[in-house]
């Protein structure tokens, strides 16, 4: 469903639907969570790619959530 360039990353990322999907009326509802669960960053989207703002996060791993509607997906990011 979709995908996370670049990946590792810094400084930005973005997230491009791999399929010519519908977006919901609500948007895409984009949550970056650290590995314990906790919110880090969110953004909704309009749009088949959004280009999201990372600059804030510090180095590690997170947890990237789409939903898309009742379509829901995590991808991994590694932070550098």
């Amino acid at each position: 469903m979709a995908m996370l360039t670049p990946n590792p990353a810094s400084g930005q990322v973005v997230l491009s639907l791999l399929d010519e999907a519908t977006i919901s009326p609500n948007g895409l509802q984009i949550a970056v969570k650290d590995l314990t669960g906790a919110t880090k960053l969110s953004f909704v989207s309009f749009a088949q790619t959004a280009a999201l703002d990372i600059s804030s996060l510090q180095p590690g791993l997170y947890l990237v959530t789409v939903q898309n509607g009742s379509d829901f997906e995590a991808l991994r990011l590694a932070v550098e």
